[in-house]
């Protein structure tokens, strides 16, 4: 009886952790497609927004460094 209790808590868990990941995956995509479709915003900004969704730290002191050569 105890075995078929852990078998089936098991199983819904699994099923519940897929569901979450699939529902996070499209919110994901969601997103990702509201930020590259905005008109109004230019393209360094979306990029930025981008990095931050994507949890990717850019350093801007090296940036501002080479944008002041480039000018």
């Amino acid at each position: 009886m105890s075995v078929r209790r852990i078998v089936k808590a098991a199983f819904f868990c699994g099923v519940g952790l897929v569901a979450v990941k699939t529902i996070s995956s499209q919110k994901h995509k969601n997103d990702v497609k509201k930020i590259l479709s905005d008109d109004y915003m230019d393209d360094h900004t979306k990029i930025e927004l981008m990095q931050d969704l994507n949890g990717i730290k850019v350093d801007h002191k090296k940036d501002k460094k080479f944008n002041h050569c480039e000018k």
